[in-house]
């Protein structure tokens, strides 16, 4: 490689470095923030599934799998595998729109039933989005969540 080119790339690395790390804190806040299961709790859950999502039934591999709370109460069986099941990220994102509007049925607040909301739906397809959005209550959960995550700049 020339010294012209390796200096565009480098000079390209440099710009997107910020962008990658900012990338990579926001996933390790959220990991640690909401989804609080003890590392052998959550392997458990997982490995449990053996790869299925427990709420839809498809086979995603447990790479693709989220040890998700049923309560999110912080009361003393929070971190206990009877409180987890293992979902998609369709259908941890589903989850939580269904309780966009009363957060705190679930245990959690506005604001983080929102970013689980957001963080999850935006890993996902267009394709995955359409279907999800067919639910026409759905839909409205979703604008209503980017309403209020623009309003509190959250």
């Amino acid at each position: 490689m020339s010294k012209e080119k390796r200096s565009t790339v480098h000079q390209a690395l440099i710009e997107i470095t910020p962008a990658l790390e900012v990338s990579a804190l926001f996933v390790v806040f959220f990991t640690f923030s909401l989804c609080e299961f003890s590392t052998k709790v959550s392997k458990n859950i997982k490995e449990g599934a053996g790869g299925v999502c427990e709420d839809c039934g498809t086979f995603v591999g447990r790479g693709n799998l989220i040890a998700s709370h049923i309560y999110h109460s912080k009361k003393a069986k929070y971190d206990k595998e009877h409180n987890g099941m293992a979902r998609c990220f369709s259908c941890e994102g589903v989850y939580h729109l269904r309780n966009a509007d009363d957060p705190e049925m679930i245990g959690l607040s506005q604001k983080d039933n929102d970013t689980a909301v957001k963080s999850y739906l935006t890993r996902l397809t267009e394709k995955q989005l359409a279907e999800i959005f067919l639910n026409s209550k759905l839909k409205k959960s979703w604008e209503n969540v980017l309403l209020r995550m623009k309003e509190n700049q959250y």
